[in-house]
């Protein structure tokens, strides 16, 4: 049998041997004597970054769309970077919730933690439960709900500036693509 472009006797040399080396450099490292610690991101010193633990009970709620009152989603900033601005936050949608289609100029990703959020791009449906993941690139239009009975908490993440276009905005560029 082949597993891809290897044999079975193949594939299992390659992982044996994938563990000697791991097992190697586990060895180097002396008993008693920590592990060396990685060179900090000099563009960590130049933007003061930290480590960033946020308890739950501890997150401040923002409404998205005030004027819906308590049946706005609610958004909170876990973490945004001086520079980039890309930021990780979540959104805890109520049940029944229709978030027209938009796009943004970032990537996005949508990591359902509870409740089901149902994603769709390219005219595809797909409803996602706790665990489940979506990753939209920039510029591509995409729409979501949550069921009329059950709501949904999303831990958002986007790799620049948070921004958002409704599709009655000019057409994004590189749309479709």
């Amino acid at each position: 049998m082949t597993i891809g472009k290897f044999s079975r006797t193949g594939a299992l040399l390659l992982t044996v041997a994938g563990t000697i080396v791991f097992i190697h450099l586990f060895a180097q490292s002396q008993p008693g004597k920590a592990a060396a610690i990685p060179p900090q991101n000099p563009a960590a010193k130049q933007t003061n970054e930290h480590a960033v633990n946020v308890e739950y009970d501890k997150i401040q709620w923002t409404a998205m769309v005030p004027e819906m009152g308590e049946n706005s989603p609610m958004r909170a900033v876990l973490h945004e970077h001086p520079v980039t601005h890309s930021s990780q936050f979540l959104i805890r949608m109520p049940p029944n919730f229709h978030v027209p289609a938009h796009y943004h100029t970032v990537n996005e990703t949508h990591t359902v933690i509870e409740g089901t959020f149902i994603v769709q791009v390219d005219g595809k449906r797909t409803p996602l439960k706790a665990g489940g993941f979506n990753y939209t690139p920039a510029r591509m239009v995409h729409e979501a709900w949550t069921p009329k009975d059950q709501g949904a908490l999303i831990f958002v993440t986007v790799d620049g500036g948070y921004d958002l276009f409704p599709v009655s905005s000019p057409a994004p560029p590189n749309a479709g693509r």
